[in-house]
């Protein structure tokens, strides 16, 4: 997962897998304040990869300050890889912020030739910096017809290879979840140069489930 200054594509941050299995967050640069009063922060475009198709929320929460977030670069994060509900141990608190408010840029996938699947359009940076700068003009119009703001809760999003995740009967979960089964190291998966990627363009904006504004 990484987040870059939209439109000239600098590093703000990246989330990432290290060569030993833990997974570590790295400062690039500060956020800045919006442009104007509508946007709470510069204009950023995140874009993240998962394995298959499958419905998402994108979440903001506030790092414990238990973790030296200005003391070391990167830092290691370790999420609970036994329970996937659980709240990781390096956030604070018990609820998000909130869900993030942005606008989904899809140019880089088409459908593919089965329900369901997609296939990966190829974008150098700076068509992905045009379409970023054509969505926001387009959402911001007021007559949209390709883009607009999504709440970013229970949301559809692509996997790497545009195919849809099918989960495995219960029957053979209860099969392989024995003493051991979360002992196994979580294997390195790179995104490929073919690989569909997911993007959001975001000021900072976050809503609740019911998408109203949080404060």
């Amino acid at each position: 997962m990484r987040l870059q200054r939209a439109f000239v594509a600098q590093g703000i941050s990246s989330y990432f897998q290290t060569d030993d299995n833990h997974y570590a967050s790295f400062y690039e640069s500060p956020v800045t304040l919006g442009y104007d009063c509508y946007s709470p922060l510069q204009w950023m475009l995140l874009s993240f990869a998962l394995i298959n198709n499958q419905n998402v929320s994108l979440t903001l929460w506030e790092l414990d300050e238990s973790y030296p977030s200005f003391d070391e670069n990167p830092i290691v994060l370790e999420p609970d890889l036994t329970n996937a509900d659980a709240i990781e141990p390096f956030l604070k608190g018990d609820s998000p912020i909130g869900y993030l408010r942005g606008i989904r840029i899809t140019d880089n996938v088409a459908e593919g030739d089965s329900e369901g699947y997609y296939t990966h359009v190829e974008m150098t940076p700076t068509e992905i910096n045009e379409a970023c700068v054509r969505a926001l003009l387009d959402v911001e119009s007021g007559e949209s017809t390709e883009y607009e703001y999504t709440d970013m809760h229970d949301v559809y999003v692509y996997g790497t290879s545009g195919e849809p995740y099918i989960p495995p009967a219960t029957n053979e979960i209860d099969s392989i979840m024995d003493e051991g089964f979360f002992d196994i190291e979580v294997p390195a998966i790179m995104p490929m140069d073919d690989a569909i990627q997911n993007y959001l363009l975001w000021d900072g904006t976050v809503v609740d489930e019911s998408g109203l504004l949080s404060p």
